[in-house]
Formats: C-alpha cells, structure tokens, sequence
C-alpha cells in the first residue's frame, strides 16, 4: 500500500522508487504500472543494493530527463511536444522508424512515446526491436492511441507487454500524467497550467471507475456494505455467497479484475476456493483480496500461498480497501 499512497500524492509522485521483492507476476506487473524505477528480486546482495543505489543518485542527478517521441503525424507532433514541453524535460522527436531506432541505440531517452498510428506497423517493430535489447527492456514507454493489430500482432504485442512498460493512453490528460510519471516529474517543475491535468488524474479513486469486482461472502450484510462502498465509486459489484458458485460465475464472466474473498466459509472456505481458482490457466494472475474476520498469526502468508495477492483484516478500514483495489486494478 505504501507504494500506492507514494505514487497517488502530487507531492511525492515523482519520486524514484526500487523495489525489493519475491518475484512474482502480479508484483512485477504492478510495480510497472506505478512508474517504479526498478525491481530486484529477493535476497539480494550488498554490491546488488549499493548499484541500484548508485544508478538512482545518477539519475536524480540528471539536470534533465530524455523523452524520445516518435510521432508521424507533424501537426500531432507539434501539439504533442507543446503539451509536455518544460525546460526539466530534453525532448527529441522522430518521425519515422529508422530515426527512432537510431536515437533508440545511441541517445540513451528515459522515456518513449510512441504514436500508434505509425505507418507500416512501425510502433509494433519498435516495441520488438527493444525487446531483444536488454539495456533497453526497462525503458518506459507510453503508447499514444491503439494499433490496428492482426489477431496474431495482438498476441505478439500481449506478450511484449509482459517484457516491457507499456502505458497505453487516448486522451492528453493520460499522455501527460504517464510521461511526467515514468520521468519523474516533480510537480513544482511543471507550469501552473498544466497542473490541472495532474490534478483530475491523480483523483485518487477516479481510477476503479468500469472496474468489475466479484464479491464472494457468505453474509448478506457483508456484501451490501461493501457493494454500497463501491458503487458510490463507478465500481461495478457481482457477489456469491459459496466458494463455488464464485467459479462458475468467473467462467461465464473472464472480464472480472478482481475478487474479494471471504476466508471463514462453511463447506468450501476461502483456501479450498482460491486454489481451485488457481487451477486455471485464465485465473492465473486474476487479483485476489483474502478477508478474514478472525486474524491470527501466520494467516496473511497462508493466504498468499493459497492463491491471494493481499490479505485484509476484518472489520474492513474503508481507506484500506480502496487503496489495495487501486493497487492491484491499476493497470
């Protein structure tokens, strides 16, 4: 929760973070979505800390950040480079795929934005030449407007995403909140007039709005307090009162982002029910909030080992909850 509360703070937004962590897909997956500057799996070593340490202090240092953009379109470009232009910001544009390249290699950017629309599917070539690119697979990238994609460009690109940071964005609000976030932009360095953008996008609960939670509780009560919650935030609440009921429902519904799970159930309690959650390839990396009414030591890691990705005690904190649903629907 920490890092949420890091990164929804205008305050506190820019600055860098490394995590430390178990490896794990939906960590690393989150740790992406929140512009974290790197992730070391544990255990690491001294010299391990003391690099990562030192690549931070070197590019806090930076008097100014890179940010390569490669936009096709001149009058787009144009519009674009206005929008996130400041002096804290270098910015250098290209136009076609050779040109990106080359800066790509050699002028060592912080941050891509990539138009989408490029002809002759050159974002999608872009996006693949950084993977195979190692000092380049860490490199953010903000993608500006969908690709037309082939079903098979579809799942090369779904893959890529797996390897890279990719924020895909459709409106200027996105495309200036996500560069100034990969690049760490402190708000004191931005114009006043575009602090209005940070602003309506770092309305902290904005982003669970058209998120689908599947509630799985046994007390009617439970379920209406927490529907009543969530929908006051453009939350859309599906329930069910036994565990496999839940799976059923998830089958008929793959869109759900997340589910919130009541352990203490009679007959398939909540461990017997995220485990056979697991069991399916689709549900592999689905979000999964484990409650508990009766918290007792060891509990939160029998939790993650049977499936969960985060563990909250009941009585449920309201601030709690909303910044965990944040945290783990985010991207």
């Amino acid at each position: 929760m920490i890092l949420d509360q890091l990164k929804v703070n205008l305050q506190t937004r820019h600055i860098p973070v490394q995590v430390l962590s178990i490896t794990a897909p939906l960590h690393e997956h989150i740790g992406k979505a929140y512009g974290v500057f790197a992730q070391q799996d544990k255990p690491s070593s001294r010299e391990e800390i003391e690099e990562i340490i030192n690549q931070m202090k070197e590019y806090v240092e930076k008097p100014n950040k890179h940010l390569l953009a490669l936009i096709g379109d001149d009058i787009k470009k144009q519009q674009t480079l206005e929008l996130i232009g400041n002096g804290d910001i270098h910015v250098t544009a290209a136009s076609s795929l050779e040109d990106g390249l080359t800066t790509l290699l050699s002028g060592d950017p912080d941050c891509l934005l990539l138009d989408g629309s490029l002809p002759d599917k050159a974002a999608l070539r872009i996006l693949k030449n950084l993977t195979t690119e190692p000092h380049l697979q860490r490199l953010p990238v903000v993608l500006q407007g969908p690709m037309e994609l082939t079903a098979q460009e579809k799942a090369e690109f779904d893959q890529m995403s797996k390897q890279l940071t990719i924020k895909e964005v459709t409106s200027n609000e996105r495309l200036f909140g996500e560069t100034a976030l990969f690049l760490h932009r402190a708000s004191t360095a931005i114009p006043d007039v575009k602090h209005s953008l940070l602003r309506e996008m770092y309305t902290p609960n904005r982003a669970l709005a058209g998120k689908k939670m599947l509630i799985v509780d046994d007390d009617i009560r439970n379920i209406f307090a927490l529907t009543s919650l969530l929908e006051n935030y453009g939350v859309e609440v599906l329930s069910k009162d036994n565990g496999k009921g839940a799976i059923e429902l998830l089958k008929r519904t793959p869109e759900v982002d997340i589910v919130l799970k009541d352990m203490m159930m009679p007959e398939y309690d909540g461990y017997e029910t995220m485990r056979e959650i697991r069991s399916y390839a689709e549900f592999k990396n689905l979000p999964i909030i484990a409650l508990t009414a009766k918290a007792m030591k060891g509990d939160r890691q029998k939790c993650i080992e049977a499936g969960a990705c985060d563990y909250i005690a009941k009585p449920v904190n309201k601030e709690q909850l909303l910044s965990a649903l944040r945290v783990w629907t985010c991207c």
